[in-house]
């Protein structure tokens, strides 16, 4: 099956020629990481996650849906490659969360995108600190996106992913260029969908990138990240209100499942 390049536009909000540059990879970012939410329903709710070309398009482009890294990164790397991209999925370790020295597994996974003799990295599915624009493969310089700034140190045997926070300089994962085969992601993609001590089983997690915003859901807290540094919190009490945040700010439309409500209240407490 062919990549519907019209409905994944129509899907985001773009229009206008879609060439094979610079300016039309930043828009498609931008547009991808305003639109399709970053979201976990379907592990927290047990429903299986699919990362085939066919799954993805009927999840998050003919359905108000989204997903996680795999989910977002795959589905935007078929779209690059539709329109003529040259795309290389690559494989991270997330260091958010892990100690020092610690070697979490491939459970992430990035795009490198080449453009005449340039390379730039691509991540429309990390979270809150999704990129919402493409970054050239340059080390230990700012690079500036709409919302955040991100950095590239090379490391000994790696590199190094991070993002600039009120802290300073926060690591997200390291990564090698080298290619992510789907079968590899499949094994990667089944792990975090479904062991039991993956944290996309565990709780509720949700972001979408806003204007000049991040909105983040973790569990019954809701957080608007402002792009100053500043965040407003809401918690959140009821399963309605629950609800309510997911369709109106994530814009998703919850699986039609028996338990989504029994679901979302044991998160309440």
């Amino acid at each position: 099956m062919e990549f519907n390049l019209e409905a994944y536009f129509e899907r985001i909000g773009y229009e206008g020629v879609a060439e094979v540059d610079f300016g039309t990879l930043k828009k498609l970012s931008f547009l991808h990481t305003q639109t399709l939410p970053f979201e976990n329903l379907n592990p927290f709710l047990g429903i299986p996650v699919k990362i085939d070309q066919t799954s993805l398009q009927n999840k998050m482009v003919q359905k108000q849906r989204g997903g996680y890294c795999y989910e977002h990164n795959l589905l935007f790397c078929y779209a690059l490659q539709a329109m003529g991209f040259q795309v290389i999925p690559l494989p991270a370790r997330v260091l958010k969360h892990h100690s020092e020295g610690e070697i979490p597994p491939k459970t992430h996974i990035l795009l490198q995108v080449l453009i005449g003799e340039d390379k730039f990295l691509v991540d429309v599915g990390f979270g809150k600190e999704t990129l919402t624009g493409p970054i050239p493969f340059k080390m230990d310089k700012a690079h500036p996106t709409p919302h955040k700034y991100y950095r590239i140190q090379k490391k000994s045997k790696h590199y190094l992913m991070q993002c600039r926070t009120q802290r300073g300089w926060g690591d997200m994962y390291s990564f090698l260029p080298r290619r992510f085969y789907f079968a590899d992601c499949k094994v990667a993609n089944w792990y975090v969908s479904t062991h039991p001590d993956s944290p996309f089983t565990n709780g509720l997690i949700a972001a979408r990138a806003g204007n000049k915003c991040t909105y983040t859901l973790s569990n019954h807290k809701f957080k608007v990240h402002h792009i100053n540094g500043s965040s407003d919190l809401k918690v959140l009490n009821s399963v309605e209100e629950m609800k309510e945040v997911l369709t109106d700010i994530f814009k998703i439309d919850l699986p039609d499942v028996d338990h989504v409500t029994s679901s979302l209240s044991r998160v309440l407490k």
